[in-house]
């Protein structure tokens, strides 16, 4: 048997490579290291893995020289809105190299973005497909709307330009609503940008009674940069954070999984900011119309209850007059009575006195003394009677005249009741009323002058 040095070895593979390989391959693969040195040459690893297991099934080194790299970076990133990073798939124009001293190797001369770009897109796509099977993916479009978004947390990274803009928007806004802003800084772009945005959201869940809803948000920058938001577990954080989450990442052409599970997606950070100013002006539009519903009520309210109080005033004085009229006749009648009682006990008391003197054959003088004592005796009780009967009329007439004087005018305005007077009539209704009549409002101390504007 031949016997071979390494070199020829080598050498020999090189060579039957070349031969049995020859010309470009298009080859798919999955970046799992990817690192550029100091001399511009970008080194890849890609990896192919079992569809089932996810275990190792090939892999190869490949290298984009520096002067393809410089060309072809830019028309990557630009057509497949990412950069070259581990974990994603390209599909690679290369040729097979083998070098004596490094071994075998790709060498790559094209890339097709488009190949990316919808390996990208599928994995979004299973991911809200995931989402929606576990049953989160609108769990928080389903939280409860506050009334008015005014607590409001941010995450954000807090040198972004986003963030300020979000900020001078939201504190100079037009109407001079206050809204109160927390930030929970953290990575809005970059491998590490996921875990970043989670532990914020965690921290805001550990306060969240303390914000009516949370702002995502992040300023302008490339395309490439929003791979972050199509994350499984932040957008499983989002969906199921009991707060409104409204994302405003930057970008109008595609959503990203943070933003089809958030409660609202904005284009920008300053959108955001109009969407809090906008539900507050709404909000605020609607006191100020509650305000005037009550507004009218009460005057309403305060116009019928004047009418029914000037009505019952009428009325207790129409009674009382009434009332006082009754008591006078029947004390009149009274009177008449008595007199009337007294001459008739008079008349009767003269007649037996009269025929008991012509009885009287003996003992007159007795007899007159008894007369005498029996007419003294008929006065007393005679003067007695009118006494008690005037005593009586008497103590009615002040029952009356206290019912009169408890419905008296001024003893209802020292109450705290009103009369207003127009042309020294008293206003019933606002329908007597016009713009610019000089009212005449008497109180229990005074009187008050006003001109009625409207």
């Amino acid at each position: 048997m031949e016997r071979l040095t390494l070199l020829e070895l080598n050498l020999s593979v090189q060579k039957a490579m070349r031969d049995g390989l020859p010309g470009r391959f298009w080859v798919t693969g999955e970046i799992s290291e990817c690192r550029l040195n100091r001399n511009g040459h970008c080194y890849i690893e890609l990896v192919q893995k079992d569809s089932d297991s996810e275990k190792l099934v090939a892999k190869a080194q490949a290298i984009i020289f520096s002067f393809t790299y410089r060309m072809l970076r830019p028309f990557f990133e630009t057509a497949s809105g990412t950069v070259l990073q581990p974990g994603i798939k390209v599909l690679l124009n290369v040729n097979v190299e083998f070098h004596e001293l490094y071994g075998f190797s790709l060498q790559v001369h094209d890339i097709d973005p488009a190949y990316t770009a919808g390996d990208l897109a599928m994995k979004k796509a299973e991911i809200i497909r995931r989402l929606e099977k576990e049953g989160v993916l609108e769990m928080n479009k389903q939280v409860a709307e506050p009334p008015v978004f005014q607590r409001i947390a941010v995450i954000s990274s807090e040198t972004a330009a986003g963030y300020g803009d979000f900020m001078d928007h939201l504190v100079n806004n037009e109407y001079g609503f206050v809204f109160y802003c927390k930030l929970f800084p953290a990575l809005v772009q970059g491998d590490g940008a996921p875990q970043s945005i989670i532990s914020a959201l965690e921290k805001i869940f550990c306060r969240s009674h303390h914000f009516d809803a949370v702002a995502l948000i992040r300023g302008g920058g490339a395309q490439s940069d929003l791979n972050c938001f199509n994350n499984y577990e932040l957008g499983l954080h989002i969906a199921q954070f009991p707060l409104p989450v409204i994302t405003g990442i930057g970008h109008e052409r595609d959503d990203t999984v943070a933003d089809c599970v958030a409660f609202s997606k904005q284009k920008t950070p300053t959108a955001v900011a109009d969407f809090f100013v906008r539900h507050m002006k709404t909000f605020s539009d609607g006191l100020d119309e509650r305000s005037g519903q009550l507004t009218s009520f009460a005057l309403n309210t305060i116009n019928r209850e004047q009418k029914l109080l000037s009505g019952f005033v009428n009325r207790c004085v129409i009674v009382g007059m009434r009332g006082l009229s009754s008591a006078e006749r029947r004390l009149d009648a009274g009177q008449k009575q008595m007199v009337l009682s007294a001459r008739n006990i008079l008349n009767q008391s003269g007649k037996k006195l009269f025929l008991a003197s012509k009885r009287a054959n003996t003992s007159l003088s007795f007899r007159m003394q008894y007369a005498a004592d029996r007419i003294l005796t008929v006065q007393s009780t005679v003067k007695k009677l009118v006494l008690s009967v005037i005593h009586s009329g008497n103590v009615k007439l002040d029952n009356f005249a206290k019912i009169i004087r408890l419905h008296d005018p001024r003893i209802i305005l020292k109450k705290g009741y009103s009369i207003t007077r127009h042309n020294a009539a008293i206003v019933r209704s606002a329908d007597m009323l016009n713009s610019g009549d000089v009212l005449e409002t008497e109180l229990f101390n005074g009187k008050i002058n006003s001109k009625l504007l409207k």
